[in-house]
């Protein structure tokens, strides 16, 4: 039995099952393992030990005595999914760039596949070079294929495994835990664990559970069990231990503001208990108020220090993208989600599952919470050195926990000079939940004008419910609000809702008895300014198509409001004033861009190489600076195979400043690739996925009545209509044609679907040649950059990287155009013929139904060739130029940016030179700046 759970094996998940439980109750899942569990109690007693000694060691950064913890678990217990994930966890902490490498090589060449791909994706959340919204972004990625794959069960277990949050619904919470509790036995105890946590904080633990826990309580010696039991409503033992009466103690000097105290006793405790994480707020806290950072240098003292920075709102996105990638390379353990909780106090949702998240972390870590909210505490409130406003928030919060939302908004309302930026988003979220939804959108948008974070606000809450109930109104004081709202919320969130915004602006002028937008002045005194001179954007009137009726009428309207912009400049302050220029150079830009598109074909690949230019050259300039001071620059570097079934190379160094530059492209690159308004993914996703991609290959099959009636969860039933269309034929003939185009039409959108899912932009997370837009940065290329590192600026290293990435870019449409399309043609075809010889060996040779699958095939040829079309840079011609056109086409552009101005070239040209198609844009914006310098 102990060969089968403890193995230095590195395929971590190759065991057999040797017992099924069909039942499907955590009660007997609980039983079953804990038996298991109890046999190797005494092995799982010493791991524990070693476990705290290795996460003092990596908190206090003592890696090198970490490192060796790890070998001795290792040597005594063997390879488990713990030790190879914590072996990543220490190489990220510790920089060790060699070593991540060399790790990483192992992992790809182990022979089992489920064990492979399971290190693999923490290999991915351990690499400092992927962001963790872009690990977010990838598990999203799964999540997609396996939908469209209609495994939906597989949903949850792939968020519990890799995104696990204790706040979650996991509806099949029972199948995660049993489709592999049966591991290795260290990994088996904290897969365990982990699960009755949360059983327990979602008050699905059973009276029987609650006995077999504590019967195991009693043989093994782990505080998180053992805070666990406590917890339990019919535990009898000692609920106070060492660690609730520190906590108690800090948590009384925090609340008495005796700050000095409470730093002094964290500071102390943390040394030998840095996972005591549940007085990581109260001591950040407390150092704020003494106008101090944390002095550990350590990687505690980072956690610190980033929890203060975005508690002060200082480089907040920097600080909150760093904390999310520790909270995400710490997710194995549960003390670490105080991190979690940090973090969603900033993600705009409000008090939304918070709660649960605390308590989560309470339920591991204390016996009991002296803060908790169910019943208020007569140590805090009748304790006379605790100030009167914090008794107040306190009140305040349990009243808004029991739902009494009435009465803790008198008490918020008190805290306003004291815990504004608190008391304002709860505020918020009690108008709201006593459903006065009019006062709760009038504070969100008199505070976002203040230039509050979004983030900081229950903006997510407030925008779901702007959407839901949408719908046209006479009051323009609350249209305001909601456009307001709705225009931060699409530039600091995701910018999903447009067009609402859009319809908003229509009906706040339509009040107006505006219905053209030559009557939208900024002389008109009901018209609100920022209106116009921030919502208003391009996007924004887009939208507006009561008012607009060309792309050019949406351009030129803008310019004209940016002119009155640029003539007022000293009245807006520095921000305001790099926005209007930023916005200038733009809108000439699209003036220019607008012009040839008359000249160009259908493609629909763009990127805004000047927006990103602008976006990241400050960012770039200061890494540039940082490695050009370095001195040692060795340029060496690794290739290895990724594994022997494909082609895919990895390639890594040991040296500092070549992984710096490798860090510096990658920026560059993601910006080229995946930033949201600019980058190439926002024409791959609106130009392309979103832009008709479905709908143009669907689009014969509806035409020519053979598409099924679609479902949730991607279910197919027969179309109404063909009963309609055939319904003279016997009912036996008539079952045959529906089940005949019901399977058809499954496999045309599993096809359609795949295909879809393919255009998209893989730079590392997915595996090998799985997307279609695959970036890479080559070693020779970095090396060649790194080389030239000292006679770079920021923009001549922008526009290096942005000429690689267009080669990688044309070489991936170019693929694109041929042989993906070809694959999809050739699919579809095929499941046509399929079809047709389905209908003519069933006897449903109906000659109406024949007609309407040839013509829905011929119709596809020509879907098939607009969709190559698509794959190409938009707003390019492909036909040669002379300078000549190239100069009346820069005069048209100036002469719309400056309509008032009447002016007249002079001069010759006579050259006779012909230049490719593929640089009139290029041409045509040059010979603009050079009038609107003249100008």
């Amino acid at each position: 039995m102990r060969a089968r759970y403890i193995s230095n094996d590195e395929n971590i998940f190759k065991i057999s099952q040797i017992h099924i439980i069909d039942k499907e109750t955590s009660t007997d899942v609980i039983n079953w393992v804990t038996t298991t569990l109890s046999y190797f109690s005494n092995e799982i007693n010493e791991f524990l030990v070693m476990r705290n000694k290795f996460v003092k060691s990596l908190m206090n950064s003592s890696f090198s005595e970490a490192a060796k913890l790890l070998d001795e678990i290792e040597h005594k217990f063997g390879k488990t999914f713990w030790s190879l994930t914590n072996k990543m966890i220490l190489v990220y902490f510790k920089k060790d760039l060699a070593e991540f490498n060399r790790i990483s090589k192992e992992m790809q060449l182990l022979e089992h596949s489920y064990s492979k791909s399971r290190i693999g994706y923490e290999v991915v959340r351990c690499n400092r070079n992927i962001s963790a919204e872009r690990y977010v972004f990838s598990i999203g990625k799964m999540i997609e294929e396996v939908r469209l794959d209609g495994v939906f069960h597989a949903i949850d277990t792939i968020c519990y495994r890799h995104l696990f949050d204790p706040s979650a619904n996991y509806e099949s919470i029972i199948n995660i835990y049993k489709n592999d509790y049966d591991i290795r036995i260290i990994d088996q105890y904290i897969s365990y664990l982990r699960f009755v946590l949360y059983l327990k904080n979602c008050n699905l633990l059973s009276d029987e559970s609650e006995s077999t826990l504590e019967q195991l309580n009693l043989i093994i010696d782990d505080k998180e069990l053992k805070n666990l039991v406590s917890n339990m409503r019919n535990f009898n033992g000692n609920r106070i231990n060492e660690g609730q009466v520190l906590y108690q103690k800090i948590i009384m000097l925090y609340l008495e503001e005796s700050y000095e105290e409470v730093v002094n006793l964290c500071e102390r405790t943390l040394v030998e208990e840095p996972n005591l994480s549940v007085i990581y707020i109260p001591y950040a806290k407390s150092l704020i108020q003494l106008g101090k950072y944390c002095s550990f240098n350590n990687v505690l003292g980072e956690i610190i220090n980033l929890i203060i920075n975005i508690t002060l709102d200082n480089d907040t996105e920097n600080s909150l993208a760093q904390l999310m990638k520790i909270s995400q390379v710490l997710n194995d353990y549960n003390w670490s989600f105080i991190l979690n909780c940090v973090l969603a106090s900033y993600n705009g949702e409000g008090d939304s599952n918070t709660h649960k998240k605390y308590s989560f972390v309470d339920l591991c870590s204390l016996n009991n919470n002296i803060m908790d909210l169910d019943e208020l505490s007569k140590d805090i409130i009748n304790n006379e050195s605790i100030p009167e406003w914090r008794k107040n928030k306190y009140t305040a919060d349990h009243l808004y926990h029991l739902t009494e939302y009435e009465q803790a908004l008198k008490y918020y309302k008190m805290l306003n000079s004291r815990d504004e930026s608190y008391a304002r988003s709860k505020i918020i979220q009690c108008y709201y939940k006593l459903g006065n939804t009019d006062k709760a959108n009038e504070i969100m948008a008199t505070e976002l004008l203040k230039e509050t974070n979004p983030k900081t606000l229950p903006i997510k809450i407030i925008v779901n419910d702007i959407i839901k109930n949408l719908t046209f109104t006479t009051d323009n004081n609350k249209l305001l609000n909601s456009a307001i709202i709705l225009h931060y919320y699409n530039q600091y969130i995701s910018n999903d809702y447009t067009q609402p915004l859009s319809d908003i602006c229509e009906n706040y002028f339509n009040n107006l008895g505006i219905f053209e937008y030559h009557e939208i002045k900024f002389e008109n005194p009901n018209i609100n300014t920022f209106l116009l001179e921030r919502i208003l954007n391009l996007e924004v009137l887009d939208g507006m198509s009561t008012f607009f009726n060309t792309d050019s009428e949406v351009l030129l309207f803008r310019v004209s409001i940016n002119r009155i912009l640029l003539s007022n400049l000293a009245s807006y302050n520095i921000e305001k004033r790099n926005f209007i220029f930023e916005e200038a150079r733009s809108l000439l830009n699209k003036i220019v861009i607008n012009l040839c598109s008359h000249e160009a074909g259908a493609g629909r690949i763009y990127i805004d190489k000047t927006s990103i230019r602008n976006k990241i050259n400050d960012e770039v300039k200061n890494d540039l600076d940082i490695l050009k001071k370095y001195e040692e620059r060795d340029l060496s570097y690794q290739i290895q195979d990724a594994d022997e079934e494909s082609d895919a190379l990895f390639y890594s160094s040991d040296n500092e400043f070549f992984n710096g530059v490798m860090a510096l492209l990658y920026k560059i690159t993601n910006a080229y690739t995946l930033d949201k308004l600019y980058g190439l993914d926002q024409s791959l996703n609106m130009g392309i996925r979103h832009g008709g991609f479905v709908n143009l290959l669907w689009a014969p099959l509806k035409r020519n009545n053979i598409s099924a009636k679609k479902h949730d969860e991607n279910k197919f039933s027969p179309n109404p209509v063909w009963r309609t269309d055939f319904g003279y034929f016997k009912d036996s003939i008539l079952d045959g044609i529906d089940n005949a185009l019901v399977e058809f039409n499954k496999k045309a959108n599993a096809i359609i679907n795949q295909a879809k899912n393919k255009v998209h932009i893989d730079t590392g997370e997915f595996g090998y040649n799985s997307k279609l837009f695959e970036f890479s940065l080559e070693p020779d290329y970095q090396a060649s950059v790194a080389s030239r590192i000292d006679s770079l600026s920021a923009e001549t290293l922008i526009d290096d990287v942005f000429l690689y990435l267009d080669k990688q870019t044309n070489e991936k449409m170019a693929i694109a155009r041929g042989e993906f399309v070809d694959s999809i043609e050739k699919d579809m075809f095929e499941e046509i013929k399929k079809l047709k010889d389905k209908l003519e060996s069933d006897g449903l040779d109906v000659i109406a139904i024949q007609r309407a699958v040839s013509k829905s095939k011929d119709e596809l040829k020509e879907s098939f060739i607009q969709l190559r079309t698509w794959f190409d840079w938009a707003k390019q011609t492909k036909t040669n130029f002379d300078l000549n056109v190239a100069l009346k086409k820069a005069e048209s552009a100036a002469s719309q940016y400056y309509p008032w101005l009447k002016f007249n070239l002079s001069g010759y040209n006579n050259s006779t030179s012909n230049f490719l198609g593929q640089y009139f844009t290029d041409t045509v914006m040059i010979l603009t700046l050079i009038l609107d310098n003249s100008l």
